[in-house]
């Protein structure tokens, strides 16, 4: 097999159909490696006079390779039965050939139970659809291998989550053989994320209600998927700001639309305070103003500020926003009390991907006249 058998490339074949590849392929061989000749007698004398040598040290090159020409077949061998990591192999029907003893532990299924089961069957049902669409275009060459994680359904019905990466093997003929399936256990990484993500949407959520009491609900706090729902039509926005010149540059742009568009219908002075020390605290804690946006909504005006920071820590998040005064290196600082001091209204998204905030101030007179 080690002989015979190669990585595909997904350029030949790529447009065979499934069913042709699938009916002409052979079922998966098993795990097995061609041995190689053995050493003749002439280089077993030379090496065994070489190892009487006291002051020879073998090329731990040299004897790894002899080792893997003598034994290749074992150390193959122990390789699939004694990995850490599963290992299956999968016919181009996705029905399991072989598989090695970790995987079968990590299901909680016996070695022999594996083998005739397709692997969607182990997979979760809200994963397995994701899954089957990636072994498709494995299998007719689309591409020659593939990573993701999702949930495993274990043999007694608990989930796992697992990482698993998937590659083509062909033949000589080039035609597609079988898929090698690696599979890592990962539920404890995902289970800590998930704890994580929890606590901070109980902690976000209790800030919310305090937060808006204390405010009289003009400091809002959103998930990122929540904001998008808030804002209105955009009436002008303005690149990167990844420098004190462009940062000047976008803030006299916006100040320049307010005072010759707004100016006369709402209170633009107050509002480009507010943008302005927003747009400050994004280039100093986010190192960067992602988005600039102008955004008319509901007879308001709404000025969108983004940055691609690490997001504000929830645990300072009452004093950056209550504390007259709090900066820290990891909050928007004391620029929460000017801006919730010059606007009707403050929207605040945050994550570890980069926080948005959104200032509001109602419009005097109707802003769609304009």
């Amino acid at each position: 097999m080690m002989d015979t058998l190669k990585a595909h490339d997904p350029g030949d074949g790529a447009d065979a159909s499934v069913e042709t590849v699938a009916e002409s392929t052979p079922p998966a061989p098993a795990v097995t490696a061609d041995a190689a000749p053995p050493l003749d007698e002439q280089q077993r004398a030379h090496h065994k006079q070489m190892a009487a040598e006291e002051s020879w040290v073998p090329d731990d090159a040299e004897w790894a390779d002899e080792a893997v020409e003598e034994d290749g077949e074992a150390i193959f061998r122990s390789i699939y039965e004694r990995s850490a990591v599963g290992i299956a192999l999968v016919d181009l029907k996705g029905r399991i050939s072989k598989s090695n003893p970790a995987l079968a532990n990590m299901l909680g299924y016996s070695v022999d139970e594996l083998p005739g089961r397709a692997f969607t069957d182990l997979s979760h049902p809200e994963d397995g659809t994701l899954d089957q669409r990636y072994f498709e275009t494995l299998k007719v060459g689309r591409d020659d291998h593939y990573t993701i994680e999702k949930r495993y359904r274990r043999k007694d019905g608990s989930v796992m989550w697992g990482q698993m990466t998937a590659s083509l093997v062909s033949g000589e003929d080039d035609l597609p053989r079988f898929i090698i399936g690696i599979v890592e256990d990962v539920s404890e990484r995902h289970n800590a994320e998930e704890a994580v993500r929890q606590r901070d949407l109980g902690i976000r959520d209790a800030y919310t209600q305090v937060i808006a009491a204390v405010t009289g609900g003009k400091l809002v706090l959103l998930g990122p998927d929540e904001i998008a729902s808030e804002l209105g039509n955009e009436v002008w926005s303005a690149g990167e700001a990844n420098s004190a010149e462009s940062l000047s540059a976008a803030r006299h742009q916006l100040g320049d639309i307010l005072a010759e568009r707004f100016g006369d219908i709402c209170d633009a002075d107050a509002l480009m305070l507010a943008a302005g020390e927003a747009m400050t605290n994004a280039f100093k804690h986010g190192g960067a103003l992602k988005c600039l946006r102008l955004l008319e909504k509901d007879g308001s005006l709404q000025v969108e500020v983004d940055d691609g920071g690490p997001g504000i820590d929830f645990a300072k998040l009452p004093n950056a926003t209550l504390v007259p005064g709090f900066s820290s290196t990891t909050s928007l600082g004391m620029g929460f009390t000017l801006m919730l001091a010059e606007c009707d209204r403050m929207l605040l998204a945050t994550s570890p991907s980069g926080t948005c905030v959104v200032l509001e101030t109602r419009n005097h007179d109707n802003l769609g006249a304009q």
